[in-house]
């Protein structure tokens, strides 16, 4: 028995943006609020788990449940615990269960 095509890759759907309302900049434990619009409707409703990750080897990647707060506004605290270039990536299940992923441009922890 064959489950091929019973299990869901993410892809980048372009209908979906996203941003960060402050790029973090400072080592430490800090929040990130990510808006995430369909078009340009907020979108609401979702699961949304943000990874934390240097882009150099070594360094384990903190993944975290962002907590929904309305108007296609997630949160979730990362501990930012050493200098040097980060990426977010987000992964995005929508309530009809499409999923999508999506790596945010790099930003550097001084």
């Amino acid at each position: 028995m064959s489950l091929i095509g019973c299990s869901r890759t993410p892809s980048d759907d372009q209908r979906l943006t996203m941003s960060l309302e402050q790029t973090p900049s400072a080592m430490g434990v800090q929040t990130i609020v990510l808006v995430i619009n369909d078009g340009t409707t907020p979108l609401d409703n979702a699961k949304v788990q943000l990874e934390a990750t240097m882009t150099h080897a070594g360094m384990p990647s903190q993944i975290v449940q962002m907590q929904a707060l309305g108007a296609g506004k997630y949160q979730a605290s990362i501990d930012f615990s050493m200098l040097g270039e980060w990426v977010l990536i987000v992964n995005v299940t929508e309530a009809n269960g499409a999923v999508m992923q999506r790596t945010l441009p790099a930003f550097t922890i001084q």
